[in-house]
């Protein structure tokens, strides 16, 4: 006898059932490889965003307050480094480049960030896509995403909130004179402009130049900066860099002594992953419980089929075929509904992961994709050959009931 052909036949008669329990199998394992990409993809697109900022020095503060106002560009309320630490920054060896910058102000939705050329192009490794780099206080480089194009003005704005805007009109308009490629980071929708403007918004104009060019006894005049980014030449000199300035104190200029803080974003980074793993677990336990749930209705199945179809069977049995055969058949009813709910299922993760992506990218201006990784496969072997094992155990029962 051919197994296959009463499998075809089993299959039309009970596609509504099999259908029906697919689709919950479907369904489950859909939310634990969503849930799964989503946390890994979060993860990779956080570090990717992070990977161009090797040092952060800020004033004493909370690292993650320091790391979320400068790298990802989120309001974040940041106290002053003293102007001063230009000047030992300057004497300091080992350093590639460094960039000082302010937040606080915005274009319309977009984030202005006062800094150096240096930063704007994160030392030359992120190239103009249009225009030119800006050479005046009230020229700007824009992000690829910020909205804005050559040629573009606007007055810069303080504060988010209807009431408490504040427009900078004294200060003069902006001219937007350069549009920066496309980093998949929250700095494409960021306006970058010479950190002179961000003092001179403010009622502080640098009366000796650039900042560049101010004196020592000069930058002790200035309120300072949200922070200053640092590019070292090596590993060992990231670390005594990252070593001095954490324990460096500077008089800013209201004579106030002010601590310094170095932060790797990597290691600030891996503590904040380390307690979301924790919220994942739960999270991850759930859905596992979920698909758990879902494989014990589709074996259910094969009860179901078994019953309706008893009279079938024995039938089959009298007619001479081994208690084998049936087991054959209620094996590959479960293991063919198995194995398509699987693949819609992957079909269905890819969906759900890609429309997290979509609203996480909206919210952070970070770039997230989904992708394939060891771990999905994991997971979809390990429910195959679990509902495999199963499938196997549950058609041999059946098979070896007596005959009625």
């Amino acid at each position: 006898m051919r197994t296959s052909l009463i499998v075809k036949a089993e299959l039309f008669r009970s596609k509504g059932l099999l259908i029906t329990v697919g689709l919950i199998l479907a369904l489950a394992f859909s939310l634990s490889a969503a849930t799964m990409m989503t946390e890994r993809m979060i993860k990779e697109s956080t570090v990717r965003a992070a990977e161009s900022f090797d040092l952060i020095i800020g004033a004493k503060n909370s690292p993650t307050a320091l790391l979320f106002g400068t790298v990802y560009l989120r309001d974040e309320s940041l106290p002053m480094v003293p102007a001063e630490i230009i000047t030992e920054l300057k004497k300091s060896p080992g350093i590639e480049w460094f960039a000082p910058m302010t937040v606080g102000d915005r274009a319309g939705e977009a984030p202005i960030v006062g800094t150096t050329e240096s930063l704007a192009t994160f030392g030359g490794t992120v190239p103009l896509h249009s225009g030119r780099m800006f050479a005046h206080s009230h020229e700007a480089v824009v992000g690829a995403a910020s909205g804005y194009r050559v040629g573009d003005r606007f007055f810069s704005t303080h504060g988010r909130s209807q009431g408490s805007r504040h427009e900078h009109r004294e200060a003069g308009e902006i001219s937007v004179v350069g549009v920066l490629d496309s980093t998949g980071t929250p700095w494409d929708k960021a306006v970058l402009v010479p950190i002179e403007y961000s003092y001179e918004a403010h009622g502080i104009p640098l009366s000796g130049g650039r900042l560049q060019e101010l004196s020592d006894e000069a930058l002790k005049t200035l309120p300072g900066f949200s922070a200053v980014i640092v590019k070292p030449k090596s590993v060992s000199d990231a670390y005594k860099l990252h070593g001095k300035f954490n324990k460096t104190t500077f008089q800013d200029n209201r004579k106030n002594f002010v601590s310094t803080t170095g932060i790797f974003t990597g290691e600030v980074l891996v503590s904040l992953f380390a307690v979301l793993n924790s919220a994942g677990k739960a999270l991850t336990l759930v859905n596992l419980l979920t698909l758990v749930l879902g494989l014990i209705v589709v074996l259910a199945s094969g009860w179901i089929i078994s019953a309706l179809r008893a009279d079938s069977f024995t039938q089959l049995r009298l007619l001479g075929a081994p208690p084998s055969y049936i087991r054959k058949v209620i094996f590959s009813l479960v293991l063919i509904t198995v194995a398509v709910s699987l693949a819609f299922g992957c079909v269905l993760a890819f969906a759900e992961a890609e429309i997290c992506a979509y609203y996480l990218s909206r919210e952070t201006g970070i770039v997230m994709h989904p992708t394939l990784s060891f771990e999905l496969l994991q997971l979809v072997f390990g429910t195959f050959f679990l509902a495999c094992l199963c499938a196997y155990l549950q058609s041999k029962l059946i098979a070896r009931k007596p005959l009625s």
